[in-house]
């Protein structure tokens, strides 16, 4: 008896990397030379109809849906596939509940192995030197115990985006799928697909081009791990390809992979930035300024504990990822330059839409 086709559902197919992710990844899947993978039955999860021959051109399968709060109908479509990368949103704890249960009942029908992929951040183990006086700069490795580290820091205080890591860990846990989490750092680059350009960023630059100048939250001197978009999505293929080879690393609680190539200080990312801006003809001069927290809530329209994390450092060490086989590539060659041109382009989309 002939087997049958994996089939692969991918959500956040018209992002980048951030929030929406799933641009590059999808890309990398649907052009991946690596035989299992490209054995692949991929569909994908769209809201966006008017994108839907784009994707099907691409060789993907659409699946028309409205919300990720439609977690009945999610559920009801991740039920009919064997794995799922969820890549649309890290802080939606239901959307990410659902797609687990759906493969779980998947499972309970077929008996076949099912395997989930999440999408978190970096800001899951960042400190918080501003409100609480907690300051950690160590450099966390992904060979550590993970899960403990999460669950302890999230009673020191309550992220989101943490809550849905653990959620995803002990739902798998309690149905019989296999868990992996990605926690992903600042993501530079160029993406590939719909979206180019990280938009998580714009935020950022859309107080800059108002204000005439970079600027960084009180010394500046948190640390950030960074990657280039196309060195993150490597990863989730080589994840899949151990996966679909029959030789899948550890799950659940020892389910967890970080990504980093490099790292630079929030003052040196605003430095950067303000080169950027004078090259893109926004800003007079490179030197960024301090600004506090509240300043920079006010400005964005955000709560200043968010704004928080603007200050923190988070470091990490993807030590179980390069025994996959991962490295960086693109990120350790140029990676500075690249960085620059995606904050010049776009400064000079927010100058365009602000008149300026």
């Amino acid at each position: 008896m002939a087997q049958q086709t994996k089939k692969l559902l991918l959500t956040g197919a018209t992002g980048y990397m951030h929030v929406e992710r799933g641009g590059t990844v999808l890309y990398d899947l649907l052009h991946s030379t690596i035989p299992k993978v490209q054995e692949l039955d991929i569909s994908i999860l769209l809201r966006n109809a008017s994108l839907t021959e784009y994707f099907e051109a691409q060789g993907a399968t659409v699946i028309p849906f409205t919300s990720l709060d439609d977690t009945a109908h999610i559920r009801t479509i991740a039920s009919a596939h064997d794995i799922v990368i969820h890549t649309a949103s890290g802080l939606h704890t239901a959307s990410a509940e659902a797609l687990i249960r759906g493969l779980g009942d998947r499972k309970a029908e077929t008996g076949a192995e099912v395997t989930y992929i999440h999408t978190s951040g970096c800001t899951n183990i960042g400190d918080r030197p501003l409100s609480l006086g907690f300051v950690d700069k160590s450099l966390h490795s992904d060979k550590d115990d993970v899960h403990t580290l999460l669950v302890e820091r999230e009673k020191l205080f309550q992220w989101t985006q943490r809550q849905t890591d653990l959620v995803t860990v002990a739902t798998g846990e309690e149905v019989g799928v296999r868990t992996y989490i990605i926690m992903v750092p600042q993501v530079f680059g160029f993406g590939k697909g719909v979206a180019r350009i990280n938009k998580l960023l714009s935020f950022w630059v859309d107080t800059q081009v108002e204000r005439g100048r970079a600027n960084y939250i009180g010394d500046g001197d948190g640390v950030w791990s960074m990657v280039d978009i196309a060195d993150a999505a490597a990863l989730y293929v080589l994840l899949l390809a151990k996966v679909l080879e029959g030789a899948p690393p550890a799950s659940g609680k020892k389910g967890w992979f970080f990504l980093s190539a490099t790292e630079m200080t929030l003052k040196e990312w605003a430095r950067k930035q303000g080169d950027a801006g004078v090259q893109a003809g926004i800003f007079k001069e490179t030197e960024p300024e301090s600004v506090t927290v509240e300043e920079l809530a006010k400005d964005n329209g955000w709560l200043a504990g968010f704004m928080e994390i603007l200050a923190s450092s988070a470091r990490m060490r993807p030590d179980r990822a390069r025994e996959l086989g991962w490295g960086p590539v693109k990120g350790t060659n140029g990676w500075e330059e690249e960085w620059t041109d995606m904050f010049v382009e776009l400064y000079k989309q927010k100058a365009a839409g602000s008149g300026k």
